[in-house]
């Protein structure tokens, strides 16, 4: 797995696809992301893993930082299961048999074609796109998700800081038209 970056958008890419992450870091702090994939299975188009079998230290560090979100994801399920469960009665945001997560998207209708699933199985962390445009959207402000909002936007950070390791920069790093 690679670790990319451009502008104020993380890219991973994984064989043929790409999984965007972005954050709108001159607005609200909106976190996104886009699925891209030359697959032609379908089943394959809209799935994107995140294993430690590239024994790499960028692909390591990807899938430590993807377990660590996973958990925080869980342990804030955790601390207020009851609230959750009663709050989400009618879309269940955590399935506990399956161990799996699943997100309406905010920039969508809350119906039941347009969600994420994140779960993991046999020590792989699945990002599953139901939704056409394979594009997940959670707002800082005004979330279906508040209190799990922080947790993606902490994991974008994470894996900016990664990229930032791996490519040796030391110091302050600038974008195009700051004054130095």
């Amino acid at each position: 797995m690679k670790l990319d970056k451009f502008q104020d958008t993380i890219i991973l890419k994984n064989d043929n696809k790409r999984l965007e992450i972005a954050v709108d870091v001159n607005g609200n702090l909106d976190f996104s992301m886009k699925l891209k994939s030359n697959s032609t299975n379908i089943k394959d188009a809209y799935c994107f893993i995140i294993d430690d079998e590239d024994k790499t230290d960028e692909s390591i560090n990807i899938y430590y930082e993807m377990s660590k979100f996973y958990e925080n994801l869980l342990d804030e399920y955790n601390k207020n299961s009851k609230f959750y469960i009663n709050r989400y009665s009618t879309n269940p945001i955590y399935n506990e048999k399956l161990d799996m997560f699943k997100f309406h998207s905010d920039n969508g209708k809350y119906d039941n074609s347009d969600f994420i699933r994140i779960f993991r199985k046999d020590g792989k962390y699945y990002l599953f796109f139901n939704s056409v445009n394979k594009e997940f959207k959670l707002l800082r402000n005004q979330s279906k998700y508040s209190n799990f909002a922080k947790y993606f936007n902490e994991f974008y950070s994470r894996l900016c800081k990664e990229y930032i390791r791996c490519n040796n920069f030391n110091g302050k790093t600038y974008k195009y038209g700051d004054k130095k």
